[in-house]
This record gives C-alpha cells, sequence and structure tokens, in this order.
C-alpha cells in the first residue's frame, strides 16, 4: 500500500489573530509590512500606486509574496539542465522559482526568498504546468488505464510537487513512471471503465467466499478468511429445553455469551465459523455456524480503488478505496509532546498489528453507495519479538491483509511508536467499502492483520509519503496524526505478503475433522530480509524524524534558552524574521504547507511555549533579536547557526516597466 497526499492550503491569517490576513504564509502567519492601503490588489494600468509593496528589507525583513499579480513576473523562464533535474521530467525552459527550488536540492544553498515560497505556497500547478511532453503523456497513459486508483495521475503529481521542494525528484525518472504505466494495463488494456459506463464490467473482480467454487487450496483460503459475522448474519442454531428450535446472532466481536450449569456465564468466540463445544465425554468438537457466506462476494483489494471509483460521480481523491490509519499519543510530562521530544527512535524493520473484533464501529459513510467503519488494530509483534508470538497471531486467518510503507521522515512514526498509558500500542483504521447489492452481498473487507514497514524505496513508497495530517495539537490531549492510504501500484509489490501456509502438524482442519492438506498461515521472513529491499540508500535501518511543527518549537525554545526575549509588558516576543532565519527553505515551505492553520496560529500567538512570534515592520528600529545586547549570560549565540543570512534581490523576477505599479525596488 502507499501513502497519499491529502493536504490543502488553509486560509491565510496574521499572527497573533484569526482571518483576514492579507500577507500568506501558507499555514496561517504573516511576515512582512505593508504601507498605505491594506487592499492587497495591484493598481490597474495608467494608476498611481495605491500602496508601496517594499518585497525586501536588507536589514532584517523577511516577506512572503501573496499577491498574485507579482507571482505571475515570477514565472521569468529560466534553463533547465541535468544539474537540476537529472531526469528531465520538467520542460527546457521552467519558471525561476522552480529553477532555484530544484538547484536547492532540499537543503539550504539558496536563499529564503519571498516570491519563491508565495509561489509554492500559492501556486501548486508551479511543477504540474513545467513537466514536459512526455511526462504528461506517461501521466495520461497511468490514469487512464491503471488499476490501482481513479487519482493515481494526480497523487504522482502531488508527489513531484513535494518531491521538488524536498530534493528527492530524482525518484520520479521516466523509467519509474514507465513502469507504473506497464503494469497498470494489465487489466484494462483499452482504459477504465468510467462511471455509468460497462459498470458490469466489475463483476469480473468478484470472487463469491462460497468455498465450492474454488479449487482445494482456495477453499482453504477463503474459510480462513475473517469476515465480520454481521456481515453474513453468522448465527448459531440451538434448542431450548421446551424443544423449540432458536438462534443467536454472533456479533462483531465475533462472540457468543452462554449460561453454563452452574449458572455462571462464559464467552465463547468463534473460530472461521466454527463454533468449539465440549462434548458429554469432554471430548473436543467444533459446530459449522449457518450464515450467508454462500452469496457473499469480495473484490480483490488491488483492484478495490477502481471498482469502488466507478460508484462515484467525481474523481476527487476521496471518492475511491482508500483507508485512513490514525495514531494517537498522550501528551508527555510538563510542555513536551511527542511531536517536540521525539524523533531519532530507531524504528523496528516490521510491526504487525492485529484486530480487535469488538472494536468494530459502523460510522457514517461519505457517500450512499458506500459503508464506512472504524476499527482498532494492537500491535502483536515487531522485530526482534519471537517467531511463535508472530505464528500465534496470523495463523487463524488468511486476510484480507497488507503491507502499508511509510516513509521513516514521516512524523506519523513517532505518534505511532509511542506506548498508550497501559503499556500497549493501538492504531485506529477507518474502511470504507462499497455496499451496493449486486447479485449477492458484499462484506466489509476489514484487515483481519496488517504490517507496517518503513520504506524510502521509490517501489514501495511511490507517492513519496512524507506528509501526515496532524489532526490535534492541543495541549493535554492526545496528539493525533493520521495517514491516507491507497494501493501500491506495482504488482510485485502488490503480490508480495509476510505470511506463508504450513501443513498442520495434526493435520486437522479449522472443522477439527482430519484433512491431509489442512494448513496455517506462519512468519513467511526471517529478520532483515525486508530493509534491505525497502531503503533505497542500502542502510540497514531506519530511525524517525522529529516532525517540522517539532522543528520550530524547539527553534523557538533554543533562542528563548540563549537570548533574553521580555519586551516590557508585552511579555516575551520574537522577530518572526528570526524563527525563519533560523531554518532552511524547505523547511519553511513545509512548516507554512503541512502544519493546520489553528497550529501554526497557536505558535506564533504563544500558546505552546509563551513566546509571541511577532511580525517585523519596516519602521522598526529593533528588527532582529538574535543580537549580543539580548544575549543572556550563560547563553550560546545563534549567530553561526543563521541560515537566512543574506536576504537575496532576485531582481530578475520583476519586469522594471512595472516599477512603482506593482512593487517598489528595496533601498
Amino acid at each position: 500500500m502507499g501513502l497519499v497526499d491529502t493536504q490543502c492550503a488553509p486560509v491565510p491569517i496574521k499572527p497573533g489573530g484569526s482571518g483576514g490576513g492579507k500577507d500568506f504564509n501558507g499555514g496561517g502567519s504573516v511576515v512582512g509590512n505593508r504601507s498605505g492601503s491594506s487592499s492587497n490588489a495591484p493598481p490597474g494600468p495608467g494608476r498611481s500606486p495605491s500602496y508601496e509593496l517594499t518585497i525586501y528589507d536588507r536589514d532584517h525583513n523577511y516577506t512572503i509574496i501573496e499577491d498574485q499579480s507579482i507571482l505571475n513576473l515570477a514565472n521569468e523562464p529560466a534553463p533547465n539542465d541535468l544539474s537540476i533535474d537529472p531526469t528531465q521530467l520538467f520542460k527546457s525552459s521552467i519558471p525561476k522559482t522552480l529553477a532555484d527550488v530544484l538547484y536547492n536540492n532540499g537543503g539550504s544553498d539558496v536563499s529564503y526568498d519571498g516570491v519563491t515560497l508565495g509561489s509554492f505556497l500559492y501556486n501548486r500547478s508551479v511543477t504540474d504546468d513545467s513537466l514536459d511532453e512526455s511526462t504528461l503523456e506517461l501521466l495520461t497513459e497511468i490514469q487512464n488505464s491503471n488499476i490501482t486508483s481513479l487519482s493515481l495521475s494526480q497523487y504522482l503529481r502531488n508527489s513531484i510537487y513535494r518531491a521538488s521542494v524536498n530534493g528527492v525528484v530524482s525518484n520520479y525518472t521516466k523509467d519509474f513512471l514507465q513502469k507504473i504505466n506497464s503494469e497498470s494495463k494489465v487489466i484494462f488494456p483499452e482504459g477504465i471503465p468510467r462511471s455509468g459506463e460497462k459498470r458490469e464490467e466489475l463483476l469480473r473482480f468478484r470472487k463469491s467466499l462460497d468455498p465450492v467454487r474454488y479449487d482445494p487450496l482456495a477453499q482453504r483460503n477463503i474459510r480462513l478468511s475473517y469476515v465480520p459475522p454481521t456481515d453474513i448474519d453468522l448465527c448459531f442454531s440451538v434448542r431450548t429445553r421446551s424443544g423449540d428450535d432458536t438462534g443467536i446472532r454472533v456479533s462483531n466481536s465475533n462472540t457468543i455469551e452462554v449460561t453454563k450449569q452452574d449458572l455462571s456465564t462464559a464467552t465463547i468466540t468463534e473460530k472461521n465459523e466454527f463454533y468449539p463445544i465440549i462434548k458429554q465425554d469432554k471430548s473436543y468438537a467444533t459446530v459449522g455456524l449457518p450464515s450467508l457466506r454462500n452469496e457473499a462476494f469480495y473484490i480483490p483489494t488491488n483492484n478495490k480503488g477502481i471498482v469502488d471509483g466507478l460508484f462515484y460521480d467525481s474523481f476527487s481523491e476521496q471518492s475511491e478505496y482508500s483507508y485512513k490509519i490514525t495514531a494517537e499519543a498522550d501528551w508527555q510530562s510538563g510542555q513536551e509532546s511527542v511531536e517536540v521530544s521525539g524523533g531519532a527512535s530507531a524504528i523496528p524493520e516490521g510491526m504487525l498489528y492485529t484486530l480487535i473484533p469488538s472494536s468494530i464501529t459502523s460510522i457514517v459513510a461519505p457517500n450512499s453507495q458506500f459503508r464506512s467503519t472504524e476499527v482498532t488494530y494492537q500491535l502483536a509483534w515487531e522485530s526482534g519479538d519471537s517467531d511463535a508470538t508472530f505464528n500465534s497471531a496470523v495463523s487463524a486467518y488468511s486476510g484480507p491483509r497488507t503491507s502499508v510503507y511509510i516513509n521513516p521522515d514521516n512524523p506519523f512514526i513517532d505518534v505511532m511508536l509511542t506506548p498508550n498509558g497501559d503499556g500497549n500500542r493501538y492504531l485506529k483504521v477507518t474502511f470504507n467499502d462499497v455496499d451496493v447489492p449486486i447479485e449477492g452481498v458484499y462484506p466489509r473487507q476489514i484487515f483481519s492483520d496488517f504490517m507496517i514497514f518503513a520504506a524510502d524505496n521509490p517501489l514501495y513508497d511511490p507517492f513519496y509519503g512524507t506528509e501526515s495530517t496532524l489532526d490535534q495539537y492541543i495541549e493535554g490531549s492526545p496528539v493525533k496524526r493520521s495517514i491516507q492510504v491507497v494501493n501500491n501500484p506495482f504488482l510485485e509489490v502488490q503480490e508480495e505478503t509476510y505470511v506463508a501456509p504450513v501443513p498442520v502438524a495434526d493435520q486437522k482442519g479449522v472443522d477439527n475433522k482430519g484433512d491431509i492438506g489442512a494448513f496455517v498461515y506462519n512468519k513467511s521472513f526471517s529478520d532483515g530480509d525486508k530493509i534491505t529491499k525497502l531503503s533505497k540508500t542500502s542502510i540497514d535501518n531506519f530511525t524517525s524524524k522529529k516532525s517540522i511543527l517539532g522543528t520550530v518549537l524547539t527553534t523557538v525554545s533554543s533562542v528563548d534558552t540563549n537570548y533574553d526575549l521580555q519586551d516590557g509588558y508585552k511579555g516575551k516576543q520574537l522577530p518572526q524574521a528570526d524563527v525563519f532565519s533560523l531554518l532552511t527553505m524547505p523547511q519553511i515551505i513545509n512548516f507554512l504547507r503541512e502544519i493546520p492553520q489553528d497550529v501554526v496560529s497557536r505558535v506564533w500567538n504563544g500558546t505552546y511555549n509563551s513566546v509571541n512570534i511577532i511580525e517585523v515592520k519596516l519602521a522598526d528600529t529593533e528588527k532582529t533579536y538574535l543580537t549580543s545586547s539580548r544575549l543572556n549570560s550563560d547563553g550560546t549565540s545563534l549567530e553561526g547557526d543563521i541560515i537566512q543570512k543574506v536576504i537575496p534581490q532576485n531582481l530578475d523576477y520583476f519586469n522594471h516597466d512595472d516599477y512603482g505599479e506593482f512593487f517598489q525596488w528595496p533601498n
């Protein structure tokens, strides 16, 4: 499975307030200044300017440009060459803003530039519009023929955008895209049947849960597969003392409560649709439970994105098979959360999460033709634990199950690795399943178990999954992060599995009867097998990374520790430019784009650390607090850590004929 980017630009706000700000920081901040009218619209041709907009101040003032007229001027062409675009994804001539970002290669070689940041925060199509013809043709073919997702092409475009900012765009070679394209045509060589057109095509993807329709091995696989008992009306027939026949339905928890002869209550769990009983001679037996299994169908997971998508009328990224994984971490002691204190934790090679059946809960679905379900999973095994523990967790069911590959840079991992208050680790998964009555029953395809692996190899991380959504960040409440997952587009990855069938020693099947071909599932990989395939850097381990929010909060805390930030009755303050001067351009872009607006606003307001981040005005006499006069007696100077030491002029961005109308030269 692969991760996808579902972020969107939030509404701009001014620091210390909510809404209404015109200078945009992409995540909720404003930097810079404007004199005269507060309007952000440039004056019309032949008119005198109604305000003066200073692009840069030489002393210490940073401005992130929002004005679309100025940003349009940033499309000044620049030559593209192999030094910045080794895979030649883009045209031979590209906007200078994109050239600067590519040249930066995810580092700090190119200084902060308000126009470049404005272009990437406001114009998400800056990379899309620069793709060359052959790249666009490949993306179009992928869109028309793939079996993974109706939005696969858009996911890849979003990935190229993020990869450009972070210096890994070289992952997206033409060969890489061609490989996706070639494998995409296996099922629909003539293209995907669109909504309302040949929907019967999806019937070929159905596989009945009725074991008699399969060969012997498939029969056992189907019988081993986990299905929520309420979806197929799993029931247990009983005869009352009066001689009447009645029945008990099995709940989502897979259990039935019975009253024993001593009148105490016992809970018995069904296993693979068989109910264990003890006969009068105290021997063990199983009873098959009646159900609608023979009328039930399921859709193979690797095709589910397309099949489910055909029941939508739009091509929204949410209009398809995908599921959301959410992790929570309690706020740590004092002022620290996992966002701040996390990082540099060793990531296990693999982590196995198993279903807690009693947690299955129906929630409101996004579409009347779907049903949505929330389920909780518990960590049952991680690399270093015994194989016996692993086998005990996976032996009962053949699935549905999957592997999820998460980039080690994703801050989701730190939240995921944080134990709950009871010492265990849990993940919540939200599923969407098609719920259309077509010649049978479609049970929910809820994983019996799934594995999480860290991977930065593009084969396993095709959507450059370095983003997760920070759903909640309120002091004292659990930190919540989620990731959206869709199918991996590569068949070789789809077909990989972490389990394999092995013969049962007593040669008894799930019905407890003799079966020389009976098997269960066991672990199919050895320690060290996975990590070498999942790492493009050929390292044999991964460590987690602090989130960009944690980086910014730690930066502010470091300044607060070393400098006197008191500003009279106003309390502790720090110019926003000082914060940004200690960050690289990609870090600034990612902070303003990835972190929710309300969280960024609380950073500026000093909610998390009592340091109010303030605007820098041209008229301010003190434009930076990183000076010797404010250095604490026991503090360490951070001047050597300043990355943005020079505000670049980059006057090539602007049409000189527009001076006095769109901008004013700094002086």
